[in-house]
């Protein structure tokens, strides 16, 4: 692949932001948008990301190869990881006897998702990674969005996609952190805050067209209404305060995308190089048009 040098005209290059949006086992989509980048040679300045997409950032961040991604996604979306419940915290819901509550419990116990966090960043922390990585979360006790960018990388991981009340949150500095898409689905005002030039932001279609057959498929359908809503107000927002050029590339799966079967992993990458491919022209547009402001 070759582009027209984006520093021909304006003295500097561009500074790149990428920023990646929840949406669990799909956000390996972003996989795609790596590879292009990387065949383009254009480095990224900034990553951002929560939930899903906050894996796949600090995968990135961590100098993670594609490859690696996968064999990583697969123990992050293990489904053996969310299988422990914490009766007390399900006695105390029921007001049953035995029932104990705990702001730092949930449904279920973390234990699992945590050592998979830790067995991949070890003890790496957030600003040792390159470029400068950015993890969303929600403080549950302000209701505010608190960005993660130092500190255990394995730590904030877990914080960006712990979706409460199912997992328990993180407690930092008296702040109990969790999956940051409940602020921000897709946190493009981070980008916006570093002054980054160009933003690619990439957000994952989570809107299957069946109706739900049971009541955690009805529950999560309103959450993924609810989060895109919020999504395209804050992404209207960003794009009135930045200066520069924003590229949206929405993934969309349909009804059929299953991450565990045999082909699964290979067509969720596949549809997320179409939509990067899709929006080629237009990264490669703005790169070559910029001009310093």
């Amino acid at each position: 692949m070759t582009m027209t040098d984006p520093n021909q005209h304006s003295g500097r290059s561009p500074k790149i932001g990428v920023v990646l949006g929840g949406g669990g086992w799909r956000a390996l989509a972003a996989i795609g948008l790596f590879e292009f980048l990387d065949e383009a040679n254009l480095p990224i300045d900034l990553l951002v990301g929560c939930s899903g997409g906050g894996i796949m950032a600090a995968l990135r961040g961590a100098g993670f190869t594609p490859d690696e991604m996968k064999s990583c996604g697969r123990e992050f979306w293990n489904p053996k990881l969310f299988s422990r419940l914490d009766y007390r915290t399900i006695l105390d819901i029921l007001g049953l006897p035995f029932g104990q509550f705990s702001p730092t419990a949930a449904i279920l116990r973390p234990h699992r998702m945590l050592s998979v966090c830790q067995k991949i960043f070890k003890e790496r922390r957030l600003e040792e990674f390159h470029p400068l990585t950015i993890l969303q979360t929600t403080d549950i006790r302000s209701g505010l969005g608190i960005a993660l960018h130092q500190g255990q990388a394995a730590q904030a991981v877990y914080a960006t996609t712990a979706q409460f009340p199912f997992l328990p949150p993180l407690a930092v500095d008296n702040q109990l952190l969790v999956d940051g898409s409940y602020i921000s689905s897709l946190p493009v005002m981070e980008a916006v805050r570093q002054n980054m030039d160009i933003i690619i932001a990439m957000s994952f279609d989570n809107h299957p067209k069946q109706e739900p057959a049971h009541f955690f498929d009805h529950y999560w359908q309103f959450i993924n209404k609810i989060l895109t809503t919020g999504e395209r107000n804050q992404t209207a927002l960003a794009i009135s305060l930045h200066h520069h050029e924003m590229i949206l590339i929405n993934v969309h799966f349909g009804c059929t995308a299953e991450f565990f079967s045999a082909e699964g992993l290979a067509d969720i990458i596949a549809t997320g190089r179409e939509a990067v491919r899709s929006r080629k022209n237009e990264i490669l547009g703005a790169l070559e048009s910029f001009t310093v402001p």
